[in-house]
């Protein structure tokens, strides 16, 4: 993408809206990025994003040990109805074609709630982008119908419990297993 002029005056930790689903933002490292739908074109991106997380960060984000991202699962999470959910996906300027993170809202059924996800690459977290990708999603849920958001978090992963704090979430345990927390808030109306 090229950069234009209003690109430049980003700061670090800035969002600026471009398109319908299409945003710019500066993450903590400097690094200007582009977040987008995300499209089932980006399926061998996320199956290869997914195999260059860390084990730990691949357990966080699945709640499982899933060894590897099959295509087929790729290719679901990647086809999204947007008039329902959420689906979003980071690039790097200087690297194009490797997925970065995302974040995405997937609607409960036919309510107005929707699970929340956020996932960055292990080599960049640090850089602010879970924070930019997740408030991203989240300031799209009122514009599809989304009153309220909530995910399941691992106990253990702090970073992740404290994202959620920062975006106004409250925390209370998972009545099924005492090793995860839901995290849950309601958004403002559109």
């Amino acid at each position: 993408m090229a950069v234009d002029m209003s690109d430049a005056a980003l700061a670090p930790g800035a969002v600026a809206r471009r398109g319908p689903r299409l945003w710019r933002c500066r993450g903590r490292d400097g690094r200007l990025y582009t977040i987008r739908s995300m499209t089932p074109a980006d399926a061998p991106a996320l199956v290869q994003a997914y195999a260059e997380q860390d084990a730990d960060d691949r357990l966080s984000r699945m709640l499982a040990a899933l060894p590897r991202l099959p295509m087929p699962l790729a290719r679901r999470l990647c086809t999204v109805d947007e008039t329902r959910d959420v689906a979003l996906a980071l690039f790097a300027d200087d690297e194009p074609h490797r997925l970065c993170g995302g974040a995405r809202l997937m609607r409960d059924g036919d309510g107005d709630a929707a699970e929340f996800a956020v996932s960055v690459a292990s080599r960049l977290q640090g850089a602010g982008l879970g924070r930019l990708a997740l408030e991203t999603a989240l300031s799209v849920g009122p514009e599809i119908g989304v009153r309220r958001v909530w995910g399941t978090i691992l106990r253990s992963n702090a970073p992740m419990r404290g994202l959620a704090r920062k975006l106004g979430m409250s925390e209370r345990r998972d009545p099924d297993d005492r090793m995860l927390i839901i995290a849950e808030k309601t958004l403002a109306p559109a």
